[in-house]
């Protein structure tokens, strides 16, 4: 376990992504496709799973990210991941949240911040479970 933090820890390290460790059950490594982005425009979040042993990601209820209310992007695009037989993700899946950024949005540093909302069942013992992830990252919108 602490070999994979130590990996997850060195990805966040080398790249402008951030791993997130609150759920034992599903770690997750999200990246925003840019740091700078002008009015108008769209940028990419991408969201990486990794489920401990046992652990599945459901593809029903559909993941979805509720940005922060106010938020100066809004929903363009979300990607379809691949799905297995049994309707669960497929390992290491990512899914790309695309978001515009509101016109008329002037210079500001804000975050693209909202919750991430997945459910993931544990094929061994039979329970599933709804999760809701704070996630939050910097971003520079230029007007």
């Amino acid at each position: 376990m602490f070999f994979i933090f130590s990996i997850l820890t060195i990805l966040n390290f080398q790249s402008d992504s951030l791993s997130i460790d609150e759920n034992k059950f599903v770690k997750i490594i999200v990246q925003n496709s840019q740091n700078e982005i002008k009015s108008g425009k769209t940028t990419t979040l991408s969201v990486k799973f990794f489920p401990t042993e046992n652990v599945k990601i459901n593809s029903e209820p559909e993941i979805d990210f509720k940005l922060d209310k106010d938020s100066p992007f809004k929903l363009a695009v979300k990607s379809i991941p691949t799905i297995d037989s049994l309707g669960y993700l497929s390992a290491e899946s990512q899914i790309d949240f695309v978001f515009r950024v509101k016109p008329k949005t002037g210079n500001i540093s804000t975050k693209l911040s909202g919750d991430l909302i997945y459910f993931f069942c544990s094929e061994k013992d039979g329970w599933c479970n709804r999760y809701l992830q704070k996630i939050e990252l910097p971003i520079k919108i230029l007007k």
